[in-house]
């Protein structure tokens, strides 16, 4: 039954150039983002590269990102996400913290997302 299971888990970790699963890959569901708060632990710039398939799939450098989040030299964002959330689809949901947009050099950041699944 497709629709709205809610917003009933969580990820919180540090990411860097390791890429992460946000949740696991599940062709059936997408998952839904509720809010996301990023605190950058780096003297420099930081980017979230976010991108809609399983870590797996990912070549940090090569792997263009389906969205990028910025965040100034040691500065943090919290935002909900507006208009019934953000859906990363059910190939899989993966992310990385980068010194650029689309590069491969590490810049850490704690990352904290509500999340849910939603049945396609």
């Amino acid at each position: 039954m497709a629709g709205q299971v809610g917003f009933n888990k969580d990820f919180s970790k540090q990411v860097g150039t390791t890429v992460i699963d946000v949740d696991s890959v599940n062709p059936n569901n997408a998952i839904r983002i509720g809010a996301i708060a990023m605190l950058n632990t780096t003297a420099g710039n930081a980017y979230l590269q976010i991108f809609k398939t399983a870590a797996v799939n990912v070549t940090l450098g090569t792997t263009v990102p389906d969205d990028v989040i910025g965040l100034p030299a040691s500065g943090g964002i919290s935002f909900p996400v507006m208009s019934g959330g953000w859906y990363p689809g059910g190939a899989g949901f993966s992310i990385a913290g980068t010194t650029t947009r689309t590069g491969s050099t590490v810049a850490l950041i704690d990352v904290f997302i509500i999340h849910g699944r939603y049945a396609v």
